[in-house]
């Protein structure tokens, strides 16, 4: 049993180091292509560069689930007399930790915004400089959490 919930959080590692080599190599492609600063564009990347990071995920999962439902008591050869309630029970009290620590962390998050004015110079023709203001942003800038 604990060898395989082993497996699996080892595997689940291994699909994390994974994922961040993939958004790695998008993001050498969107420097690449000049497509950094534009959040709509398409990044020339094929959607199979994802597939081993979720290959890895649901692997990872399976032996974890299969490793913890492997506990005697809780499936039985009859289902009926088992405690799949306890595991579920245990992934709702999981989830439970994990929600208030979210809200914690929200709670002391911080952003600002950050105004971005594009503007231009125009001279007319009795030599006077005019500013013209072409477009105002608004752009959320993350500061991270206050402690």
């Amino acid at each position: 049993m604990l060898q395989r919930i082993g497996i699996g959080l080892f595997i689940s590692i291994v699909s994390m180091v994974v994922a961040a080599i993939v958004e790695t190599k998008r993001l050498n492609i969107a420097r690449k292509y000049g497509l950094l600063d534009d959040p709509n564009a398409m990044i020339p990347m094929k959607i199979w560069w994802l597939l081993p990071q979720c290959v890895l995920a649901g692997a990872g999962d399976v032996f974890t689930i299969i490793g913890g439902n492997d506990q005697d008591g809780w499936i039985p050869d009859n289902l009926n007399q088992g405690h799949v309630d306890y595991f579920y029970y245990l992934l709702a009290g999981l989830s439970v930790v994990a929600f208030v620590i979210f809200i914690y962390a929200a709670k002391s998050y911080m952003q600002h915004d950050v105004i971005v004015a594009k503007a231009a110079y125009i001279k007319d023709v009795s030599g006077f400089t005019t500013l013209l203001l072409i477009n105002v942003d608004f752009i959320p800038l993350s500061l991270g959490f206050q402690i």
